[in-house]
């Protein structure tokens, strides 16, 4: 009854249309893994005013609340743990883009795709770029720092994040929507926001930073005999086209198998190999297919490579992509799956995964894993199948896996972040100091821990 009564003040402030009842709520996808949501409350604001006087009566009544975007995060950051209401920011679309000054200003609620439209249609380009760009939302993805297909060129969405508007949990709007790249005044608030996972304040808007279209793109998929060899072709590639590399992913023979089952037709290149590789370049005019087959030759000439194919249209690149992209493909390969994203220095991811692979079979026999990623910036993604599986079990994989990371002095959370799935082992990445100055920074922006509580933080009692 309490409850209901606080729904009747948040319906008077921003209309009863904004709120969708628990049974048409129950069911709502929160990840591609499955998950679903309960029966609860969920709200679709408009603007910043009507989130803020949500979250102001939610912080007033101790309500916590999750921020729904487009449910492609893997990390279990949309896992209800606490009564959640929901907030969608999914009617908050807006795109306007200033071509003249290369920005786009975002509402949270646009798609990625959109975005890249927007940007397309004014002759320029928006660099970020991953396989869920249909349905990843703008404020997911800068509320998780994405990477995806391009940092390595690119960098990650921080670099392409200039200013931000976010509603703090006691509905307070802090406007910090900066459109300039240079702004040397003081602290740079928005990078507070940027990677935390909605637990400190709502991302609502954002000045995005747009580039030149880059009206050439090459792409080349590799077989060679095992990661030596890939760390030799990325030099190669490297020697022949300098800083017009975009992407370098790697596909142990375990992940291209199980994508070229799913795939009818011809394969880029034969089974068979050590490892693969999809690489592509993007450049300005002068650089056609041809004068590209002549750059890579001498791949071919210094038998760095086993086969090699070169897209030499549109169709050959989406197809080449395809491949690399259809995660769903492995996930049914691997059911049920357990998923990880990690960095390890890139010389050492070779080792990494024969280490990690010798020990999953010790301990499992039955298991099964392989590996992908994108080589260039240090981020690898595992799969694991246990076969029947217990928490126990999965624990137990989790300390195996990220020992060995930390280990290397790597990260247990590339580009995912942390979520609920992995907060308790955020002491692999960071020290002590680190992650009581991040509790300090959470009590400061949300006192009442009405956000995403229970996300990113382990319990302060967690070793």
């Amino acid at each position: 009854l309490h409850m209901s009564r606080v729904l009747d003040h948040i319906a008077a402030e921003i209309g009863r249309s904004r709120i969708v009842a628990p049974g048409d709520v129950a069911g709502r996808a929160l990840s591609p893994l499955g998950q679903t949501a309960p029966a609860t409350c969920l709200f679709r604001p408009q603007s910043a005013t009507e989130l803020g006087s949500i979250l102001r009566l939610c912080q007033r009544e101790g309500q916590t609340v999750m921020t729904v975007g487009g449910a492609t995060g893997l990390a279990g950051g949309l896992t209800p743990e606490h009564g959640e209401w929901l907030i969608s920011l999914e009617a908050m679309r807006g795109i306007e883009v200033d071509a003249d000054n290369r920005i786009a200003i975002v509402e949270a609620g646009a798609p990625l795709e959109a975005v890249h439209a927007a940007a397309e249609a004014a002759g320029l380009s928006f660099p970020l770029d991953l396989g869920a760009r249909g349905s990843a939302q703008i404020g997911g993805l800068i509320s998780t720092n994405a990477g995806g297909e391009k940092a390595l060129r690119f960098g990650m969405m921080r670099d392409q994040v200039l200013g931000l508007e976010v509603v703090l949990a006691n509905g307070r709007t802090l406007d910090m929507m900066n459109t300039m790249i240079k702004n040397n005044t003081g602290y740079d608030l928005k990078h507070l926001f940027i990677g935390a996972e909605g637990t400190l304040g709502v991302v609502t808007r954002a000045v995005l930073r747009l580039r030149p279209a880059l009206p050439q793109r090459h792409t080349g998929f590799v077989a060679l005999s095992g990661f030596d060899a890939a760390l030799r072709l990325r030099a190669a590639v490297e020697a022949a086209v300098g800083n017009d590399l975009t992407a370098f992913e790697v596909m142990w023979p375990g992940f291209y198998d199980v994508v070229a089952d799913a795939h009818d037709g011809s394969l880029p290149v034969a089974r068979g190999a050590g490892i693969y590789v999809l690489f592509e370049v993007e450049s300005g005019a002068g650089t056609d297919a041809d004068a590209f087959v002549a750059q890579m030759m001498p791949v071919v000439d210094a038998e760095i490579a086993q086969d090699i194919a070169l897209a030499r249209s549109v169709g050959e690149r989406n197809a080449m992509w395809s491949m690399r992209n259809d995660i769903q493909a492995m996930i049914r390969a691997f059911m049920p799956p357990v998923a990880y994203d990690i960095s390890v220095p890139t010389a050492q991811m070779g080792r990494f995964v024969e280490t990690v692979e010798r020990a999953v079979s010790r301990a499992w026999p039955q298991a099964r894993m392989t590996a992908f990623g994108h080589m260039g910036d240090n981020n690898l993604h595992l799969a694991v199948t246990l076969g029947p599986q217990t928490p126990e079990h999965k624990h137990a994989l989790n300390l195996l896996i990220y020992g060995e990371v930390e280990r290397l002095g790597g990260s247990i959370s590339a580009e995912h972040g942390l979520g609920a799935d992995k907060r308790d082992y955020l002491p692999f990445s960071r020290n002590a100091g680190e992650i009581d100055a991040m509790r300090q920074l959470k009590t400061l922006f949300d006192p009442g821990h009405i956000l995403n509580r229970g996300k990113v933080l382990p319990d302060a009692n967690s070793t």
